[in-house]
C-alpha cells in the first residue's frame, strides 16, 4: 500500500514547480526583514488557497522583545532600507566601496541599530589595538578573523566604539568572497532570541560584515598608511514593536476529534536552503496530495493534515 501511494505522488510531483516556489520565497525574504515577511506570509497564504486547502488562517504574534510564547521571548520586529559602507580616507584607497546592502543584503548583522543620518565616519581601528590599549571612542572596530564579532560587542561599547565591522567568516577557506551573515547580533551570549530587548537597551552599537577577500584588502590598507584609515557607514534600519505571521491551513480529515498531521515549515530566513528550499517542497508536496484527493487517486486522510508556515520555533503554535 505504501509503495502504491508513493509511486503515485512521486510521478505527480514536480521538482520545477518547487524551485519556483522557492525562488519566489527566497526573492522576497533574502533582504531580511518584517515588510518582507509580510510579503512572504502573504504568498503563502495565497497559494494554500489556490491549492484548495480549508481553514486558512495568518495569525499575527507580538514581536515586541518582551512577550513570551512558551520558550521564546519574541524579539522586536526590524526592517532595513539601506546599508552602505565604504572608505573615505584615503580618497584614492580601492575599492572604496567595501558593502552595498543593494547589491548583497548580508553585510548587515540581524537587527543591526541604524547610523545617524548621512552615516557614520569614523576611524577604524583594529580590535588588537584595542584590547592592547588604543581609544576607540567614537571610532570604528576592526573585528579579529579569529572569533565571532558578538564576542566584542560589549567591549566596544564599554570603551565608547560605535560600530564593529568584521570579516571572520568560519568558512573562509572555502568562500573566500562569500559573507556571514550575522543572525545573533546580542551580546548576552544567549543565541539567537535570548537577551534581545536586554541588548538594545544596552547599546546601540551596529555591525557590518565583509567577506574575507574585501576584509585582507582593508587589513593590508591599514598596515600600509601612516595616516588614519576612516570610513562611512550609512544604515537605514528601525526597531520597533510589530507582528510575525504564522500561516496555516489544512487538508479536512474525515475522523472527527482526532489528533491532526502537522507538517512544519519554516520561513522568514534569507537563504535558499535555509529556508527557501524547505517552503517549496512543502508547497509542491501539498498540491500533489491534494490533487490526488480531490481526482479519488487517495481517499480523504483519516486524520486531518495541517501546514504551519512560521519561524522555526514550536512556540509559533501554542495558541492555535
Amino acid at each position: 500500500m505504501f509503495k502504491k501511494m508513493a509511486n503515485l505522488l512521486y510521478s505527480d510531483l514536480s521538482t520545477d514547480a518547487a524551485l519556483a516556489h522557492a525562488k519566489k520565497i527566497n526573492d522576497i525574504e533574502r533582504y531580511f526583514s518584517y515588510a518582507r515577511f509580510r510579503q512572504s506570509a502573504k504568498y503563502c497564504a495565497d497559494v494554500l488557497r489556490d491549492l484548495g486547502l480549508l481553514q486558512i488562517e495568518t495569525i499575527g504574534h507580538p514581536a515586541d522583545g518582551t512577550t513570551t510564547y512558551m520558550d521564546c521571548v519574541m524579539p522586536m520586529a526590524w526592517d532595513v532600507k539601506q546599508a552602505r559602507l565604504e572608505i573615505t580616507s584615503p580618497s584614492d584607497a580601492k575599492p572604496k566601496v567595501l558593502a552595498d546592502w543593494q547589491q548583497n543584503p548580508f553585510p548587515v548583522a540581524m537587527r543591526s541599530p541604524p547610523t545617524k543620518p548621512g552615516g557614520d565616519e569614523a576611524q577604524v581601528v583594529l580590535e588588537e589595538d584595542m584590547i592592547a590599549g588604543a581609544n576607540v571612542r567614537g571610532k570604528i572596530v576592526l573585528n579579529s578573523t579569529s572569533h565571532h564579532p558578538n564576542k566584542i560587542k560589549k567591549e566596544v561599547a564599554a570603551r565608547g566604539g560605535i560600530g564593529v565591522v568584521s570579516d571572520w567568516n568560519e568558512s573562509f577557506q572555502d568562500t573566500p568572497n562569500g559573507v556571514y551573515w550575522n543572525n545573533e547580533w546580542t551580546q548576552t551570549g544567549s543565541g539567537w532570541y535570548g537577551g534581545m530587548s536586554e541588548d538594545i537597551r544596552q547599546s546601540n552599537i551596529w555591525c557590518l560584515s565583509l567577506s574575507p577577500e574585501v576584509g585582507l584588502s582593508l587589513r593590508n590598507l591599514l598596515a600600509e598608511n601612516n595616516e588614519p584609515v576612516r570610513l562611512r557607514a550609512t544604515i537605514d534600519s528601525r526597531l520597533y514593536k510589530g507582528t510575525i505571521k504564522t500561516v496555516t491551513g489544512v487538508i479536512p480529515g474525515t475522523r472527527k476529534n482526532s489528533d491532526e498531521v502537522l507538517i512544519l515549515c519554516h520561513l522568514y530566513e534569507p537563504m535558499p536552503s535555509d529556508n527557501a528550499a524547505g517552503a517549496g517542497a512543502t508547497l509542491e508536496v501539498l498540491k500533489t496530495l491534494q490533487a490526488a484527493i480531490s481526482k479519488r487517486q487517495l481517499p480523504p486522510p483519516q486524520r486531518t493534515i495541517r501546514v504551519v508556515f512560521s519561524l522555526n520555533r514550536s512556540a509559533r503554535i501554542s495558541n492555535m
